[in-house]
C-alpha cells in the first residue's frame, strides 16, 4: 500500500489522502481500520510502509527521521491529540509555511512507537452518537508523519517531506 507515495516522500515532495463522504460510510474505518493484520486502515499500512522503506535507506547509508502529529479540528477550533487536554491551539505563518503553533511532535525511532501515538491519538478523537452511526466521529482529524531525510552519499543532500491524512467528519 502507498509505494509511489511513500517513495514520492522519501524524493521530498508532500503528499496528502484525504478521506471524505458523509457520516456512516466508512471514512475512518479506511484510515484507520482495525488492530488486525487484515483489517487495517490506510495510516497505519503507510506508517508500516514509510519505516520499511527508511530502513531500506539507512542500510544505503542514508538517515532518516520520522516525526508524528495528530490533531482533531473540532467545533472550528484545533486541539493536539498526542496531549491530553489542553486549550485550542492557533494556526501561525511563519518562513517555514503554515503550521499549528504548540503542535505536539513525536519522533518516531521505529514502527511500533509511530503506531502507539497514532492509536492513542485516535482514541482522543471527539465522537458522538448519531442516528447513522453509534461512534460517530465528530472532528476532523489530520495525522501528519513528517520525513527528514539526509542521502548518506552527499552531505548537503537533505529532504524535507509531509505525508498528511486527513479524515473528515460526516
Amino acid at each position: 500500500v502507498g509505494r509511489p507515495l511513500i517513495g514520492s516522500s522519501f524524493e521530498g515532495f508532500n503528499s496528502t489522502i484525504l478521506a471524505y463522504g458523509q457520516t456512516g460510510t466508512g471514512k475512518t474505518h479506511t484510515m484507520v481500520g482495525r488492530p488486525t493484520e487484515d483489517d487495517k486502515g490506510l495510516e497505519p499500512r503507510l506508517v508500516e510502509a514509510l519505516f520499511a522503506r527508511a530502513a531500506e535507506s539507512s542500510a544505503s547509508g542514508a538517515r532518516c527521521r520520522i516525526e508524528a502529529s495528530k490533531m482533531e479540528v473540532y467545533n472550528e477550533r484545533i486541539y493536539d491529540l498526542l496531549r491530553y487536554g489542553g486549550a485550542p491551539l492557533r494556526i501561525r505563518e511563519s518562513s517555514r509555511g503554515v503550521h499549528v503553533e504548540g503542535l505536539t511532535r513525536v519522533l518516531c525511532k521505529d514502527e511500533r512507537t509511530a503506531q502507539l501515538f497514532m492509536a492513542q491519538g485516535e482514541q482522543m478523537r471527539t465522537t458522538a452518537a448519531t442516528l447513522m452511526n453509534a461512534t460517530s466521529s465528530r472532528s476532523h482529524a489530520i495525522t501528519e508523519l513528517s520525513l527528514t531525510r539526509e542521502s548518506g552519499d552527499d552531505a548537503d543532500a537533505v529532504r524535507y517531506s509531509k505525508l498528511t491524512l486527513v479524515d473528515l467528519a460526516g
